[in-house]
């Protein structure tokens, strides 16, 4: 993902903040108007949220930028996950956290790790919108901190340049008999118990 703002998301922000501004300077009524006008805020406010949220992931906190799973790679994994049945999973880098509803909506209990607090912000409405606090619970903190011999899997969709050292902290910190399932890149040292095809991506699943 570019950490740039793109064409299109400059529009749509330019776009809703003159329909906000003329409706409320003409005081205008039209149900469309203020319709189109609603839509475009909120998309301008979504276009925001992203472009404020790269910056803050590339000059502040260097983290992998928020990157989210096409829709076969969180089947392939929402397929390993009901086949392990966790008692209590984790998703590394959770963003939106899409994937973690799904899991909380099957009755197990998650926890996610998102650095980017705006990032992270969405993922906790997420949440609340489908009623999944009591199984979801989210966590603004570096991955390199978390303690991990409390979960039985652990989810993972890094950037490239952190896989080897993750590698490294996870065989190392985690309990004996751990699974770890690694979305499209695998560990440079260790051998997987099962790849899946997702599409375009590839799903890894290993054991500590």
């Amino acid at each position: 993902m570019r950490n740039k703002l793109l064409p299109t998301q400059t529009l749509v922000i330019l776009l809703g903040a003159v329909f906000g501004a003329v409706g409320y300077i003409y005081k205008i009524d039209l149900d469309i108007f203020k319709t189109i006008g609603a839509i475009l805020m909120i998309a301008s406010f979504v276009g925001l949220i992203t472009v404020v949220s790269l910056a803050i992931q590339r000059y502040v906190i260097h983290g992998g930028p928020y990157f989210p799973s096409n829709n076969q790679a969180t089947d392939a994994i929402m397929l390993l996950v009901k086949e392990l049945k966790p008692k209590l999973a984790v998703d590394l880098g959770s963003g939106d956290a899409k994937l973690l509803v799904r899991i909380g909506k099957l009755g197990f209990k998650a926890h996610g790790y998102e650095i980017n607090p705006l990032v992270n912000f969405l993922g906790k409405l997420n949440v609340i919108l489908n009623k999944q606090s009591a199984n979801i619970t989210l966590f603004t903190k570096d991955l390199w901190k978390v303690n991990y011999n409390k979960y039985d899997v652990i989810i993972l969709y890094a950037a490239m340049h952190m896989i080897a050292d993750l590698e490294k902290v996870l065989f190392k910190n985690s309990t004996k008999g751990t699974y770890i399932i690694m979305n499209r890149f695998k560990f440079p040292n260790k051998k997987p118990l099962k790849i899946v095809d997702a599409g375009e991506n590839k799903i890894y699943l290993y054991q500590v």
